[in-house]
């Protein structure tokens, strides 16, 4: 499978999770996904956060809303550190 295959087949598996359970899957949402999977890894949501917000205004809520819908469907893998602080990563091998 090419990377261009595994990028979109992983996007399909990313805004499927977000939109299901009756999600809209708002630009908001789609900017949030798009994000990780260009990123693949980041320290935590509010480097995410940041990232998106530069570009164009998105609120925190709906940053850390998505990465936990993407925690829950085993997605992302979510580390917590002993500070209390959270880092992120995609999983590649769904």
């Amino acid at each position: 499978m090419s990377i261009t295959e595994q990028h979109n087949k992983l996007m399909e598996l990313l805004l499927g999770a977000v939109g299901a359970d009756g999600n809209k899957l708002s630009e908001q949402r789609l900017r949030v996904v798009h994000a990780l999977c260009a990123m693949e890894y980041f320290e935590n949501a509010e480097e995410l956060w940041i990232l998106l917000n530069a570009k164009k205004k998105i609120s925190r809520a709906m940053v850390y809303n998505c990465l936990g819908i993407l925690v829950k469907a085993g997605y992302i893998i979510k580390t917590t550190h002993t500070n209390g602080g959270a880092s992120y990563r995609l999983r590649h091998d769904i």
